[in-house]
């Protein structure tokens, strides 16, 4: 369907380092698989299913990320795995939200 998306795009964004292509392809994937299912009750919950899945895992990481900062880990890596999973997890709830808008 034609219509116009809302939000601009992400130019200068100060996500764009932290996001990997990897992610992107999944995002992208996922917003296929969303177009491909139309309105089919089924298949949109079963990937809303799959992202909620996601999320918790990426919940998960966030947490496991700051607690391993508190430690005080030389090089902060964990501050950089937190961000990340910030990230995604902002994309994951874009995506929830466009599959419960179907529903």
């Amino acid at each position: 369907g034609g219509g116009s998306g809302s939000g601009g795009g992400g130019e200068g964004s100060p996500e764009a380092g932290l996001v990997d292509g990897a992610l992107l392809m999944e995002v992208m994937e996922t917003r296929e698989a969303i177009e491909d299912a139309g309105t089919h009750e089924g298949e949109l919950r079963q990937l809303l299913a799959e992202n909620d899945v996601k999320e918790a895992a990426c919940v998960a990481a966030l947490g496991a990320a700051l607690d391993g900062e508190e430690g005080g880990s030389e090089g902060g890596g964990g501050l950089q795995t937190a961000r990340r999973a910030a990230v995604k997890l902002t994309y994951l709830a874009r995506i929830r939200t466009e599959i419960q808008d179907r529903l």
